[in-house]
């Protein structure tokens, strides 16, 4: 199994405490959070349709891939602003330290929520670090004429 999580111990890292408050405060005001942070994005939900929150969903898919169960991803479904019946599933990543393979690390739980729910999952990261000079936004493979990107919005 690959190795996703490759910091180094001198890279500067947030206690869990510091995780919790943040997935609390989303949590709280996750209307307000998603049309600061992705006013794009926010434009398309329904916001009088309560967003339904999937913690055991999220849960399960960290579990699959061998990983520690992080405090700080939450993955909830919302409706669509427009009345179109389809629902997304948007997965938040709220990443409050620098990691090697972050935009690997995300594009393997996009694609296993993908492949659980059978849906297209869209994915936001909110950065929280103390580095402004990490903005990773996509994660790109290419061997031959076989290519995958997948990229996501951050801020």
């Amino acid at each position: 199994m690959t190795d996703i999580e490759n910091e180094s111990p001198e890279e500067e890292r947030q206690d869990s405490d510091y995780d919790g408050a943040w997935k609390e405060t989303i949590r709280l005001h996750l209307p307000e959070a998603i049309k600061k942070g992705f006013p794009a994005f926010a434009d398309l939900i329904d916001w009088n349709c309560e967003p339904q929150w999937l913690d055991k969903e999220i849960s399960q898919i960290v579990w699959r891939f061998g990983q520690r169960n992080r405090e700080v991803d939450l993955l909830f479904k919302v409706r669509l602003f427009d009345g179109r019946e389809q629902w997304i599933l948007c997965h938040l990543e709220i990443q409050t330290h620098f990691e090697a393979n972050f935009p690997f690390r995300i594009d393997l739980y996009n694609a296993g929520l993908k492949w659980m729910f059978q849906e297209e999952v869209v994915t936001l990261v909110l950065l929280a670090d103390l580095s402004p000079d990490w903005r990773p936004g996509s994660h790109h493979f290419q061997l031959a004429d076989f290519c995958s990107i997948r990229e996501f919005p951050v801020c």
